[in-house]
Order: structure tokens, then C-alpha cells, then sequence
């Protein structure tokens, strides 16, 4: 269902019910904009991607909001679902508060425009949001205005007016005259109610407010009222009693609250998505995180490892279906993992989705699944949620001997078959590399970065160019250009890379090749092990190397192959090094390759064959069964598991 901001406040009670009775919530986001710059390249590591990634969200505007709530029936074997879509757009509810400058990409706004999105609906019937800080800010403003406005309003200050008088313009002092005049009138009949002064700009108005007070404090009330958004007029009504003006303070102090608390808006639905604690499901979620953290509870910190604290304190548990059918565990099943192409797969064999029916409870419903509404964002929610039921289901036949025990059986945070998802954000920009995610929990992988090289090279080169450099070294696993003259180039052949240093990484006339590493102007043998990541990390409550799952192969491996010889990182590292620097020239290099003997090519054939360096291992979910066999489920085990 559609939710704006004039039956926003009327269904929150209910969608906070729905939140507190689910078992997990699923998420999505459309957003004004996805990428101000084509700056994050394939190789770049997760905090680089992290940085870039937190400059589009403050240049770009969160302007829907889908939330799914997902909970278990027993009673009916299903699940029931209640969805919502919500129109965000933060207009200044308040004098004080933020006029948001933002941007519009216009990729994204043409294919918004092309799944019928509400522009109108979005613009004249947005709910607004500030985050924590701006909120706390305008709390103070307004404490602050009311307290002077009790001391002015309850209290004659005569002499504190005069002191700090302001000098009235000559060229105002016959209006200032003839509103007096205007007042002394209205205290003389009582039959008007009230005398309202008009078309004053605010340096006017204190000069007027001023006087009234100087000339007739003790007989009247001068009170300031928005009659539009850039329109005030004063009013002066007559002084009653003290309780008469006691009561109408309050009544425009509460009002003042409930305009606050209108500019909050959808912060307050995040924040209970928050401290609900609840599991809260998306796909491809890197950027609904990044927004729902920046807009609606605090800026995006500039140190990487201060979002991950952040973001582990606003969200307990986060699953990234993404990064969840990109594993091994899943990825032979989906050829395609798109959100509509997702739900496809988890629609049919082997999959076999469980009953999901609409919650049918006051005001509050869903979604039908026929509907087929993608891009809408709280459609999207729903199919991200109801894909995950399925996956679920399917972990869950797979492996029968995790699903034992208080909560395993159930799709929430606690469940052990998704703990090794749990809490990594995939990097779509960077799905090519061995570790497109950021965990988290903990430090994020380290895939060898041994086998790239940056190149510099002339303008007037193309592809072909750069491939025929490294042909003589193995070939080139992938290009990631920088721009016209510069790009990243990883070896087909990791074990060349030292073939590459010895040689190409000379002073030359036409080009100039630099180990990734030293492109970067890092020194790897001074730097910390997670050269990764240049910020201390959070203290991680789940340890990644226990909790993670082996990804996809990179595209610039050796060899395309189904399986494959696991290795753990350290095992990796030092395999892949082992092979000597020799000091080749270029011409010898060339000069040898036609004429390899038989011997070197079952040496390079064999090479060949073994398992890339961009296939991560990580340990999965492990565990014996009761006879101390190893299970024939979809996840490693290990006798090692604590």
C-alpha cells in the first residue's frame, strides 16, 4: 500500500504492530540518482568502494521506501506479509529547518519515469525525515524560542526593551505611527477581536513588536503567525488573565511539538526498524543502507571503520540476498540474479516456495505476487523477502541436521543456516574481483592483488594494445580502465606476475606498467595485514573467517571449472608466490615463447589446471551429525568448528 504524509501518522501504530510481530522485515529503495561519479573501479578494495559509495548518497535523494514485514503462522502454514511503499521527500516542515539541495541523475530519473513512477505524488505528498543531529538541533531551537517566549509573554520587561531598542528608519516611522494608532483604536472598542498587521518583512517586525510593547505591554499580547511558508503577519490581541495566557502558550507549544515531529516523519518508522532488532533483508543493498543511515540517524562517517561500528549499531543483523545466490552454495542454480530474475529461480525447481498469504489486519495489506509491479519499491521489498522464503526452504531440505534446535528451523537473525550471510554487503561495482563485499563484522577479505598492474599508456591505444603487451606473460584476465590513458590489468596467469615486475616495470618510451600495490602508493611489506582496509575495524562479535561463504570465481581466473581445490587464504598466498624471479628482457621473452618445448607445456598445461587465487574460501556453517559423519548438505564441514 501507498503511505504519504497525510496517512502516514495514522498507520504508524499498526506498521510499528506489524514490525514488532515479524520475523524478519525486507527492504528496498528507489533512489534520484545511483553513482555522481564512474569513479569506483573493479579493483578497488571495499573501503575505496565505501568512499565513493558515501558520496552519492548525500548527493542523491532516498525518494521511496519499500518495507515488507514477513512473519511464520503456524496455524496456517504460511507466511503472512504486509507491504508499504513510502513516498520520502524532505521539505522544510519547519522555519529552521534544513532546505536539502540535492541531485538528479538523469539515467535514474528516465527509467523511474519508464515504471510509471509518481513524480506528483512524490512531490506534494512526500513525508519528511531529518536525521538524529538536524532533529536534536531543531528540539533545542525550539526550547530555547518557547522559554523566551514565557519570560516575554508572563513577565513586563519595559526597561530591557529599551535598552536594546532598535533605531527605526526614518522612512518607517509614519507606519510605526499609524499602527500604534491602529491599536490604541482596537483597546478602546471591544468589539474587535484582534488587530492583524500585515506585509512586514522580519526587520519590520521586530521594530513593530518593539513598540507595541513599549507603548502597551500591559494590555496586550503581540504573537507571530505563519499563514504560508514565506508569509507571517503579527496579531495583537488583548491581555487576559494569566491562566488565559498560560493556556494559549501551551496550545502553541503543543503545535510547534507536532510540527516537529511532522519534519522527523519516516525517521521515527527507521528507528523502530532499528531498535526492533529484527533481521532486515535486501538485495543488492549497499546503497538503501548507506541512505537509510545518512538521512535518517546520522552523516556517514569519513573513517571506514567508524560506518562499520555505525552500521552494526543501527542494524543487528542485515542479509544481502545478492551476496547470498552469488556463492557457491547457490551460484550454479541462477543464471541470472536480477531481483525479477531471482524470484523467477526461487519459483520454480529446485526450489519449492512455501505458502505466503497477506496479512489481513486493520488498515494494513500487501502485495498480491501476481501483481508484478518491479520498481515499485515496496513490490520489490516484497519479492526480495519472498525469494529469501524460498532460498530458506531449500537450505533447510538440504541440510536437515542444522535445522534442530529453538529458532533453526525459522527464517530470523538466530537461525544458524544463515548465519555465514549474515552482515556482508555485496559491491556490485566490483563483482568481477574475488571479494566484491564489505563484512560488516569483522575485517573484509583479502584477495592477492599480486597478479594486477596498473598501466599507463598513449591515447591513441585500444584494447588490443594493451592485451598484445601482456600477451607474452600468459594474457590478460581483465581490463578495468580508468579513463583514455590508464587502467588496472590482471594475468590470466597469477604465476606470471613476477615475469611482469622483472620486465615491464622498466622506464619505458610508450607506456609505463606498476604493481597494484605501488599504484596506490602503498608499501605492502610496511603495512598492516588488512591493506584493505586503512582504519582500525569494530570489535567483531562473529569471527568472518568461521561465518563466510566461498564466492564466485573471478572472471579473470585461469580456467573456468566447476569445483575445484579449496585453499585457505594463507595456504593461497604463499602457492602463488613460490615461482622464482628470472631476469628476462623483453625480446628474450618473446623470443622463447614459439619455441617452448614439449616439457614446458605439460608444466604450463598443469598450471593451468590448478585452482585460480580469486576463488575465496571460507569456511561455511559446519557441523558433525549425531554419528560423526559429514553431512551431505550443500555446506562444508569441519572438524575444526567450535
Amino acid at each position: 500500500m501507498d503511505v504519504t504524509r497525510h496517512n502516514f501518522f495514522e498507520l504508524l501504530p499498526e506498521i510499528e504492530a506489524a514490525i514488532d510481530a515479524s520475523d524478519f522485515l525486507s527492504i528496498d529503495g528507489e533512489f534520484t540518482g545511483l553513482s555522481s561519479t564512474n569513479a569506483i573501479n573493479t579493483f578497488d578494495t571495499p573501503a575505496e568502494c565505501y568512499q565513493h559509495f558515501k558520496t552519492s548518497s548525500k548527493d542523491f535523494l532516498l525518494i521511496q521506501f519499500g518495507l515488507s514485514t514477513f512473519r511464520w503462522d503456524a496455524k496456517s502454514q504460511s507466511y503472512k506479509h504486509s507491504d508499504f511503499t513510502f513516498f520520502l521527500f524532505p521539505r522544510p516542515q519547519l522555519k529552521s529547518a534544513p532546505d536539502k539541495v540535492f541531485s538528479c541523475q538523469s539515467s535514474s530519473i528516465d527509467f523511474l519515469s519508464k515504471h510509471k513512477f509518481d513524480f506528483n505524488k512524490l512531490f506534494y505528498d512526500g513525508i519528511s525525515y531529518v536525521d538524529t543531529i538536524e532533529e536534536a538541533r531543531l528540539r533545542d531551537r525550539i526550547q530555547d524560542k518557547q522559554q523566551v517566549e514565557k519570560e516575554t509573554k508572563l513577565t513586563s520587561n519595559d526597561s530591557s526593551i529599551l535598552k536594546n531598542s532598535i533605531s527605526i528608519p526614518e522612512s518607517f516611522q509614519l507606519q510605526v505611527n499609524e499602527i500604534c494608532e491602529r491599536v490604541k483604536k482596537f483597546l478602546e472598542d471591544d468589539q474587535m477581536e484582534d488587530v492583524v498587521i500585515e506585509r512586514l518583512n522580519a526587520f519590520q517586525r521586530k521594530i513593530i513588536y518593539q513598540e507595541l510593547k513599549a507603548n502597551f505591554d500591559k494590555s496586550i499580547l503581540v504573537e507571530t503567525k505563519l499563514v504560508s511558508n514565506e508569509k507571517r503577519n503579527l496579531v495583537v490581541t488583548r491581555r487576559t488573565s494569566e491562566e488565559e495566557i498560560v493556556k494559549k502558550l501551551e496550545e502553541s507549544h503543543a503545535k510547534e511539538w507536532e510540527e516537529l515531529e511532522a519534519a522527523v516523519g519516516f525517521s521515527l518508522l527507521a528507528r523502530k526498524i532499528s531498535s526492533s532488532g529484527k533481521l532486515v533483508v535486501g538485495h543488492c543493498m549497499i546503497l538503501d543502507v548507506l541512505h537509510t543511515i545518512h538521512d535518517f540517524f546520522h552523516p556517514l562517517p569519513d573513517v571506514y571503520g567508524d560506518f562499520k561500528s555505525l552500521t552494526s549499531h543501527i542494524f543487528s543483523s542485515l542479509l544481502d540476498t545478492m551476496f547470498m545466490v552469488k556463492t557457491n552454495t547457490f551460484k550454479e542454480l541462477f543464471l541470472s540474479v536480477d531481483l525479477s530474475s531471482m524470484f523467477e529461480t526461487t519459483s520454480q525447481d529446485p526450489f519449492k516456495p512455501p505458502k505466503i498469504e497477506i496479512e489481513q489486519r486493520g488498515n494494513l495489506t500487501g502485495y498480491p505476487i501476481e501483481k508484478k509491479e518491479f520498481h515499485m519499491a515496496g513490490y520489490d521489498a516484497f519479492i526480495t523477502g519472498a525469494s529469501l522464503v524460498s532460498i530458506f526452504d531449500y537450505l533447510k531440505r538440504k541440510n536437515p541436521f542444522d535445522v534442530t534446535g529453538i529458532d533453526n528451523d525459522k527464517l530470523c537473525a538466530r537461525s544458524k543456516l544463515l548465519k555465514p550471510f549474515l552482515n556482508k554487503l555485496f559491491l556490485y561495482k566490483t563483482s568481477f574481483q574475488a571479494s566484491p563485499c564489505i563484512y560488516i563484522d569483522g575485517s573484509d577479505p583479502k584477495p592477492s592483488r599480486d597478479h594486477v598492474f596498473h598501466v599507463k599508456f598513449p591515447k591513441s591505444w585500444v584494447r588490443s594494445d594493451v592485451t598484445d603487451l601482456f600477451e607474452p606473460y600468459g594474457g590478460v584476465g581483465f581490463i578495468a580502465f580508468i579513463d583514455d590513458i590508464s587502467a588496472y590489468v590482471s594475468l590470466k596467469q597469477h604465476s606470471q606476475a613476477a615475469f611482469v615486475t622483472s620486465s615491464l616495470c622498466k622506464p619505458q618510451i610508450h607506456y609505463k606498467v606498476t604493481p597494484y600495490w605501488e599504484s596506490k602508493g602503498i608499501d605492502v611489506n610496511k603495512t598492516s595485514n588488512d591493506v584493505s582496509m586503512n582504519q582500525a575495524t569494530p570489535k567483531a562479535e562473529i569471527n568472518p573467517r568461521n561465518d563466510t561463504v566461498q564466492l564466485h570465481k573471478s572472471h579473470d581466473s585461469s580456467s573456468e571449472r566447476k569445483g575445484g581445490v579449496k585453499r585457505k587464504l594463507s595456504e593461497r598466498s604463499d602457492n602463488d608466490s613460490s615461482e622464482p624471479v628470472k631476469n628476462k628482457s623483453d625480446e628474450d621473452v618473446q623470443k622463447d615463447e614459439p619455441f617452448k618445448s614439449e616439457k614446458r607445456k605439460k608444466k604450463k598445461e598443469k598450471k593451468l589446471s590448478q585452482p585460480s587465487v580469486d576463488e575465496i574460501v571460507i569456511t561455511d556453517i559446519v557441523k558433525k551429525s549425531k554419528k560423526g559423519k559429514k553431512s551431505k548438505g550443500v555446506f562444508e564441514v569441519s572438524e575444526n568448528w567450535e
